[in-house]
């Protein structure tokens, strides 16, 4: 063995000790297909750290966004007049509506008004941008319209209302 091949065996045993205390966190690498899996059974992944690792990336949010689309048998855009809320969204086959109880102030009224026969059972309402996404379930449709109520404290609430969200109805 040379000398200078034992000198650096001696230096990477002395650092061995101090590189087992660091502890060192693997990415992992997730595919079109996992998004797209995920995209298909999203109770499922929800609480997943994969899930989770998606909307910390703008490029992987889009993807996943993109598999919801066109997957959800409804999809609400993102406004294009921006507004501070929004009451009412409109979308290719219904309209989404948000109302105030009148006799509790901190209740809201989601109404979902589809305007053809639904022929599959709709169940949830997904909403999400970039970095946030919410689920909430829906009851079952009556004369192709539903109501669910939910609390004006509720995050979600504040991303229905927010125009810059997308809205995924399956």
């Amino acid at each position: 063995m040379k000398k200078e091949n034992i000198i650096d065996s001696f230096v990477s045993i002395s650092h061995i000790k101090d590189h087992k205390e660091n502890e060192f966190e693997s990415v992992k690498k997730i595919s079109f297909n996992d998004i797209y899996k995920m995209s298909q059974n999203i109770e499922k992944f929800k609480k997943t750290n994969e899930f989770k690792l998606i909307f910390e990336s703008k490029n992987l949010t889009k993807v996943f966004y993109s598999f919801l689309k066109r997957d959800s048998k409804f999809f609400v855009p993102k406004a294009v007049a921006a507004s501070s809320e929004m009451n009412v969204r409109e979308f290719d086959g219904g309209k989404l509506t948000i109302n105030k109880s009148n006799k509790n102030n901190g209740t809201i009224y989601i109404n979902i008004i589809l305007n053809e026969m639904i022929d599959k059972s709709i169940k949830k309402l997904y909403v999400g941008n970039e970095d946030v996404f919410k689920s909430l379930d829906l009851l079952e449709f009556i004369d192709n319209q539903t109501q669910v109520m939910i609390k004006q404290s509720d995050h979600i609430y504040k991303l229905i209302i927010d125009p810059n969200v997308e809205i995924f109805i399956r």
